[in-house]
């Protein structure tokens, strides 16, 4: 969840607010006046609870056309600020690279992806046999040109040759535990479950929809290779398993990644709100349903909608 002020916090939750946009292409800013709409979509993988993710947000941007030359090469940045009191507060909400751009004689479309697109590179190692999980965290920001922010643990792999940036990625992020995702100011990181403070109240959300059973974690189950497959746990009436594919798997490692995981459980929902720009995949927030009852759920994904 992104750092805001307190008076963010209180505005946010208020049933009629104002926000301004403003996005930035090359020189030129656009805000209101110009937008159609905006949407920031930030898919599930799978469904259900997974990690080894790198998924990438996406970016639909539609401009009214001026006539005004833009330039499709030039990454996109977003922001849209929230009115609290007399100052727009800003939220960076990304930066986007242009993918694909329609126009006609009324408006100018854009497609963008975050810099997770720039891990579909190969990766081919210039480090020893034995790197460290560092190392290669280091070696993918030098490949990508994509920074990294976080911590590591400090685990020895195998070299990997012949597989793509983005994959190497992934498996990084199951050893952690977690799943990689580009932040807002466009690095890298291995994001896991994390509590924050926001409360989804029935005033705040258009109706909302769970499934009949809760997600426990009982089993966790690693394939390393075609003939090692680890396992830790065990499933049972009210608990699932967890499955993944990760080379660089050890008992140990799966070990520490049970503790971690082990129990984890949360009620399946979907719903509409009017939203909080400050939330980010994976945070754990409370949603209250029609009873009365909060629920501790994870957002596994997301979707903004901006129309001015």
């Amino acid at each position: 969840m992104q750092q805001t002020s307190s008076n963010y916090k209180n505005e946010i939750k208020q049933p009629s607010r104002h926000f301004e946009c403003r996005v930035t292409i090359g020189k030129n800013i656009y805000t209101n006046e110009s937008i159609v709409d905006i949407i920031l979509d930030y898919p599930q993988a799978i469904d259900g609870f997974s990690i080894g993710n790198t998924t990438s947000q996406s970016l639909d941007l539609t401009l009214l056309n001026t006539g005004e030359e833009i330039y499709s090469t030039n990454q996109i940045k977003v922001e849209i600020g929230l009115q609290v009191g007399s100052a727009f507060e800003y939220i960076l909400m990304g930066y986007y690279n242009v993918d694909e751009v329609s126009k006609n004689d009324y408006t100018i479309k854009f497609t963008a992806f975050d810099n997770m697109m720039k891990f579909e590179t190969p990766y081919f190692s210039s480090l020893g046999d034995k790197p460290t999980l560092q190392q290669v965290v280091n070696e993918l920001a030098t490949i990508t040109g994509i920074s990294f922010v976080g911590s590591i643990p400090s685990y020895t792999v195998t070299k990997l040759d012949g597989y793509t940036c983005r994959e190497v990625l992934s498996y990084v992020a199951s050893l952690c535990g977690g799943n990689a995702l580009i932040t807002r100011d466009g690095k890298f990181t291995i994001k896991t479950l994390q509590v924050v403070d926001c409360s989804v109240t029935t005033e705040t959300h258009f109706g909302l929809t769970t499934e009949e059973v809760p997600y426990k974690l009982g089993k966790i189950t690693c394939v390393v290779d075609s003939e090692i497959e680890l396992s830790k746990g065990a499933t049972g009436i009210d608990s699932m398993e967890l499955s993944f594919e990760n080379p660089w798997m050890t008992e140990s490692i799966l070990n520490t990644l049970y503790q971690q995981l082990n129990g984890f459980s949360y009620l399946g929902f979907q719903t509409k709100w009017q939203g909080d720009l400050a939330l980010d995949p994976y945070d754990l927030i409370l949603i209250q349903d029609k009873k009365g009852t909060s629920h501790r759920v994870p957002i596994l994904n997301q979707k903004f909608t901006y129309v001015g």
